[in-house]
């Protein structure tokens, strides 16, 4: 299949390293598709060669700059046995002066690739963490009247079916359901998944001022911490971070510790 012109050219900014935070997130959801991941990966590898090919391009360009004047003189000069300052310097002074230069322009290439092609930001790291929380892991507590078993099969049906628009709709259509920090963890997790970052964050803070259930809590302060980075709010997602990696058993502690050492 023959990709449109706009995710060619979102490949190849993503290759250059020139994708802004929404094309970020937009590449992200690209990546999901096969076709767009086949052809990603193959400019990836093409994109390897090229820069291969320009480090050997410019180490041939400074041999023939360099190395002829040393191996001409020793051309004209071969019964030369003694050491003097003519054949000396362009041996010991030449060489390595070519090979010091090819080492330092060859490193700056390779860390200008990679830190054009992977930087570390609060968005990627935000990316990199963050994942969709399973329903399985929700008490929903509530009234046993048909309607809100209906209503929470059906956010529970879209959730798990990736459908977060439907799901946030249907949490939305009732009232009780802000009275369940589990389906509000959902409400979260759904706008964080379609963008309304925003909206995210105000639920999670009202999780967390009322504390209701502990265990809700804590993952409603690394929810949190995720959609600071992906807002990059770097202090505001360090503190949650710092304060979760200082709780040995809290939720995601290995995670917001590694996060903190990435963002120093």
């Amino acid at each position: 299949m023959i990709l449109k012109d706009k995710d060619q050219v979102l490949i190849q900014k993503r290759l250059e390293g020139r994708l802004n935070t929404e094309e970020i997130l937009l590449f992200k959801e690209r990546l999901e598709s096969p076709d767009f991941k086949e052809e990603y990966e193959f400019q990836q590898s093409l994109y390897a060669v090229t820069l291969e090919q320009k480090r050997d391009s410019l180490l041939a360009s400074l041999q023939e700059e360099f190395l002829p004047k040393a191996e001409k003189e020793e051309v004209e000069q071969p019964k030369k046995r003694f050491l003097s300052l003519d054949n000396f310097w362009p041996k010991r002074w030449y060489v390595p002066a070519m090979a010091a230069t090819v080492l330092l322009l060859i490193g700056l290439g390779i860390t200008r690739w990679s830190s054009e092609t992977d930087p570390i930001t609060p968005v990627t790291l935000y990316e990199e963490y963050f994942k969709v929380l399973p329903t399985k892991y929700i008490i929903v507590v509530e009234a046993n009247a048909a309607a809100t078993e209906k209503n929470n099969y059906l956010i529970k049906t879209n959730y798990d079916n990736a459908q977060y628009e439907q799901a946030i709709e249907y949490i939305l259509d009732n009232p009780s359901n802000q009275e369940s920090d589990g389906i509000q963890l959902l409400l979260a997790s759904a706008y964080l998944k379609t963008n309304e970052t925003d909206k995210a964050i105000n639920v999670l803070q009202t999780i967390i001022a009322e504390n209701d259930t502990p265990n809700y809590t804590e993952q409603a302060k690394w929810y949190l911490a995720l959609a600071y980075l992906k807002n990059e709010k770097k202090d505001a997602a360090k503190t949650l971070l710092i304060e979760i990696s200082k709780q040995a058993n809290s939720y995601q502690n290995d995670s917001a510790k590694q996060i903190l050492q990435q963002l120093e």
